[in-house]
């Protein structure tokens, strides 16, 4: 038999609850005991869970991606712009909004390990972008401090000819990969005859 009964203002075991960083968190359980029972101690354990919607950030940094993007479609490679870096999104979805020289607004959502990715169309325009989160996706935050720090854009000047050098160096080198692999594989069908 149960050592004690929770009463209607208990919380359901699995409760979920959000807080913010300083907030004062209270536990309003009761329970009742049997006449031949009382209250030793009361002790308190917490274990985070992976699934929660948990989000650490305190700051966004842009910056060009020192790795350029292949499109394996069009098999052209794209100077990327990197935005982040989240510590922990736990599964909360959000993207986050370019916005380019010109003024016009791109969005991303390729989110891989805590940097979200804008690949560049060709030919590379430079210029100042700058990234910040969405606003349509900022309902997950509760906090209010948060939302502050995360609407402030984060800045990168990107220069046109670095660009279009990486991405030809880049080209060039696939297109020596290819040449080789197609060396050895006419070396092989010569040998065959």
């Amino acid at each position: 038999t149960a050592g004690f009964e929770w009463t209607s203002t208990s919380f359901p075991d699995g409760t979920h609850l959000v807080h913010c960083p300083t907030d004062t968190v209270s536990f309003p359980w009761t329970f009742i005991l049997s006449d031949d029972e009382f209250v030793q101690k009361v002790e308190w354990y917490f274990s985070p869970s992976n699934d929660e919607p948990v989000l650490a950030l305190g700051r966004l940094h842009a910056r060009v991606s020192r790795r350029v993007y292949h499109d394996k479609e069009t098999d052209e490679y794209h100077v990327q712009l990197e935005c982040g870096t989240i510590l922990n999104p736990g599964d909360a979805n959000f993207s986050v909004a370019w916005k380019t020289p010109k003024g016009h607004r791109l969005s991303s959502n390729s989110f891989i390990n805590g940097v979200f990715y804008l690949p560049l169309p060709n030919p590379v325009k430079g210029g100042e972008y700058s990234c910040r989160l969405d606003r349509a996706s900022v309902a997950v935050f509760k906090c209010p401090e948060s939302k502050a720090s995360l609407f402030k854009a984060a800045f990168v000047r990107v220069s046109e000819t670095k660009s279009r050098s990486l991405v030809l160096e880049t080209s060039l080198s696939h297109m020596k990969r290819q040449l080789e692999e197609l060396r050895n594989t006419v070396s092989t069908v010569s040998k065959m005859e």
